[in-house]
């Protein structure tokens, strides 16, 4: 007795389109994975470099900042990230080649740019040096809070880094999702930070938000000179040149 083929209504018919389909929904799928997989993978590579804890010591706490007349401390919820640039981070004595502070106003919604000379004199009251001088001697901690009292505002964060690493940073502009990780993926070879994972992706977040060409700029190279009571011929910055200008002091009412 011959047996009947019966056809069952609720399984789907194959054929060409059926095929193309189900290619098309495993390419997403795979997409999707390597995208995941580059996230998590830059994270936890992230962790091997991320919280130095000289630089974690360095941006804690508050500086002892001077007042400066006629101005008060702004309420605007401010960002202020400085960026040490040296010529090789693997180096053993690496030499500072810039200086930069970025600042990012979060009331605002905008951004400013600073770059230091890195010949600016430091801590005048105990050891004065030019600051290229001390990142020789005393490694990026140490010029935390020698700018913080030389330009009159707080670090929040601090980024050591190289040529490549920096131009990354500055190259954020318009770039994608996808590729904000690849560029997060080989920054991590290019930085020293006290930042950690998620803090470091949000940095980068938000200057690509911004656009790094769009941020206010000061350029206070070549600064001033001043000649102290030995005849030596410093570069300085002055507090009343820095802090205003990102917004971190405001004029005083009245």
């Amino acid at each position: 007795m011959r047996r009947q083929r019966y056809e069952r209504t609720d399984v789907p018919k194959g054929g060409p389109r059926a095929t193309i389909f189900a290619l098309i929904a495993l390419a997403l799928i795979g997409i999707g994975g390597w995208f995941l997989f580059q996230t998590l993978w830059a994270r936890a590579r992230f962790d091997s470099v991320k919280g130095n804890t000289e630089l974690v010591s360095s941006v804690a706490g508050n500086p002892e900042l001077k007042s400066v007349d006629g101005y008060v401390v702004s309420d605007h919820v401010l960002e202020n990230v400085l960026f040490l640039v040296v010529d090789d981070l693997s180096a053993e004595a690496p030499a500072l080649t810039e200086a930069n502070i970025l600042s990012l106003d979060t009331t605002a919604g905008t951004g400013t740019y600073v770059q230091l000379p890195i010949n600016v004199r430091v801590n005048p009251e105990t050891n004065p040096q030019q600051l290229n001088d001390l990142y020789a001697t005393s490694g990026g901690s140490a010029c935390v809070n020698a700018i913080e009292r030389r330009c009159g505002i707080q670090l929040d964060h601090v980024v050591i880094t190289d040529a490549v690493g920096w131009e990354a940073i500055k190259g954020l502009d318009g770039v994608g999702a996808q590729e904000l990780v690849s560029r997060m993926t080989k920054l991590l070879d290019h930085v020293q930070t006290d930042l950690d994972a998620s803090g470091i992706n949000d940095l980068n977040e938000r200057v690509q938000a911004l656009g790094f060409a769009n941020l206010n700029r000061l350029d206070t190279r070549p600064g001033s000179e001043w000649t102290d009571s030995e005849g030596v011929v410093w570069t300085v910055v002055y507090d009343y040149e820095v802090a205003p200008a990102i917004g971190y002091l405001v004029p005083a009412e009245g």
